[in-house]
């Protein structure tokens, strides 16, 4: 993507057991505006139209699951004293950097709360908005079992 200088991107091991795919971003220093459609309805200066657009890009080249769940934006990458990318000192991505297909909107009634909290269980997650999307906050077929089971209980 034009916007990005240098990714990496690599499978990290949440607290809860699951692995997802981070990708850690540094950024493209000469700007690269969005076109107003591109915004999908993101103010310009939203943290969130990066992620989007790097998403939405990655859609059109690779398979959902190969699609990271997290993005971490960094000045530059840590490295080691030979100068190759060190990371171990990479940060663990927490959920302010998950990917979000939308900007935050609660959960609404009282099915959407009981899932919302499911999810935050099963993901470990902090706070699941009303049109966060499973899969993109690395939720896969063998979690959303646990989802269906605990939802039922």
């Amino acid at each position: 993507h034009p916007a990005i200088q240098e990714v990496t991107v690599m499978a990290r091991t949440e607290t809860n057991g699951q692995q997802r795919l981070v990708a850690y971003v540094v950024e493209n220093a000469t700007e690269v505006r969005p076109t107003p459609d591109a915004l999908n309805g993101y103010s310009e200066n939203s943290p969130a139209v990066g992620t989007a657009l790097w998403r939405t890009f990655l859609q059109e080249q690779l398979p959902e699951y190969m699609i990271p769940s997290a993005f971490v934006v960094l000045e530059q990458f840590p490295l080691t004293p030979n100068g190759k990318l060190d990371r171990k000192a990479l940060p663990a991505p927490d959920s302010l950097h998950l990917a979000r297909s939308s900007e935050f909107t609660p959960p609404q009634g009282e099915t959407e709360k009981i899932l919302a909290r499911v999810w935050e269980e099963v993901l470990g997650l902090e706070r699941i908005g009303r049109y966060d999307n499973f899969f993109e906050l690395g939720g896969d077929s063998i979690i959303s079992l646990q989802v269906v089971s605990r939802a039922q209980a």
